[in-house]
Parts: structure tokens; sequence; C-alpha cells
């Protein structure tokens, strides 16, 4: 657990998806890693209501993974945030090493469903929001495709694996690395939520000059990426665990408007 003085930032950002009739706004909230901003993070339950948005999406990294009090932060956020929000949230590395040496992780994550948090670990779920429906995927990867000696390719097959084919344009995906942005594109999501990055400590534009996986220079550490079927927005995270430091990189909510393509 740790007091963050240090202010966060809200970041707009607008993408367009061919399925969207009316325009929709989603918070992405992502590696908080246990911190807290003012008494159960109502600092960040403060801006989100002054946001007003339709959903909030979560990609991960929640909890920090030897910090059995971050589950604790974590879970009272989410569950304040649940009781005026639909709230999507997917695992990151952290969660998954908690899954497999924490007990408490999964009373964490049944009370997170009892509170109507959709977990959506390798799981689909189906936004319907102002008359439109969309599919909302929560990807978890194998802890090999996170690991720091040893990068891993992603074929898009192993995708459809866990989460099964991908149709039709109204694909939302919550995947906790940016690393692998042409995999999931071509697995068939429309828009790609991601975090995991921390802005790469020092900003350069949307790249900095290192990720948590020890990667230099990574390609994709915050800002929108677009291709020609699939965009993706990365957060710079709202929280950090070893590495602390940052410049020209603050901490972030993402304010995403999704508005219908021309």
């Amino acid at each position: 657990m740790k007091i963050d003085k240090r202010p966060f930032v809200v970041t707009n950002y607008t993408v367009a998806m061919d399925c969207v009739d009316s325009p929709l706004r989603i918070c992405v909230l992502s590696d908080l890693h246990g911190n807290l901003y003012g008494e159960k993070n109502n600092s960040i339950i403060t801006t989100i209501n002054q946001l007003e948005p339709d959903a909030i999406m979560v990609p991960g990294d929640m909890v920090t993974r030897r910090d059995k009090k971050s589950l604790l932060i974590s879970l009272q956020l989410l569950l304040e945030l649940g009781k005026k929000y639909t709230v999507f949230y997917s695992l990151g590395n952290h969660e998954m090493h908690q899954k497999f040496n924490n007990k408490a992780f999964g009373k964490y994550i049944n009370l997170l469903k009892e509170g109507n948090i959709h977990v959506l670990d390798n799981k689909k779920a189906i936004w319907r929001v102002k008359g439109q429906e969309l599919n909302v995927y929560g990807l978890t990867l194998p802890y090999g495709y996170f690991k720091k000696s040893l990068t891993l390719n992603l074929d898009y097959r192993v995708i459809e694996d866990l989460l099964g084919e991908a149709t039709g344009d109204n694909n939302i995906l919550l995947a906790h690395t940016p690393r692998y942005f042409k995999a999931y594109e071509k697995w068939g999501a429309n828009l790609v939520l991601s975090g995991h990055y921390h802005g790469g400590l020092i900003g350069i534009g949307n790249r900095g000059i290192l990720a948590p996986d020890l990667t230099p220079l990574p390609q994709y550490c915050s800002g929108v990426h677009k291709s020609k079927k699939c965009s993706m927005i990365v957060s710079r995270g709202i929280g950090d665990h070893k590495l602390t430091f940052r410049l020209n990189n603050p901490k972030e909510i993402l304010d995403v408007n999704i508005i219908q393509k021309d």
C-alpha cells in the first residue's frame, strides 16, 4: 500500500467504431497497484463521477503480486464504483500471480462478482447500452507472455483458444499488455484497451524508455494506436509499484469517447 500525493490527470481520447450509433463514454482505469489517492481512493471516485461515463473498463494490475493489502484497496474501489457504473475488469500479470499464490484471491474475485463487477478472466460479457450491444472480452494470457527474460510471439489462434472466435465489428478487448496489438487485431478486436507499461518511465510522445518487462523503447507505451480495422488505447496507469520514477509521463485516468465511423 502506498499513499500517493502526486496528482493524476484525465486524458481524453476519441475513437470511432462502425457499430456505434449513439456516442458512448468510458473511463479506463489501469495499473492501480494498491495505490491510494485519498481515503479509500476518494479522489479517483470523485473524478470519475465528474466524467459520468457509461461504463468503466479496467484492463488489469489493480493489485500488486506480493501485496495482500492491495486486494482490499482494489476491492473497496471497484465495489464503490460498481454501485453506480457498469464495470468490466480483466486480469493483469499481478492478478495472475495472486491467483496462483494467494488463497485470498479467490474470495476477492467472488466478492467482486457479488458486487456486480464483470470479472472477465478469459470471458466475454455483453454490454447493452443506449439501445446498442457490444461484446467486451477480457484476455488472460499465460504467464510466459509477461516474463522479463523471455519474449514470446503471440499467434492470434492462441487468443481464439482462450476466448473463442470474434465475429462482427462490435468487439472491445481488455488485454493488459499492449505488446501484441497485431495479434489482437488479427483475432478480431475493434477496440483494445491496455496498460502494463506505465508509460515507459520517461515519456517520449507515445513511447517511453523502458517497459516493466525491461524492454527498451517499447513501441506501445501510451496513447492511441490505429490500424485499418482496430484502435488500441494504452493507459500510462494510475499507480506504480517498484519503479516509481516518472518524467513527462503523468499517471492518468482515461476518458474515452466512442463515436460512429464516418
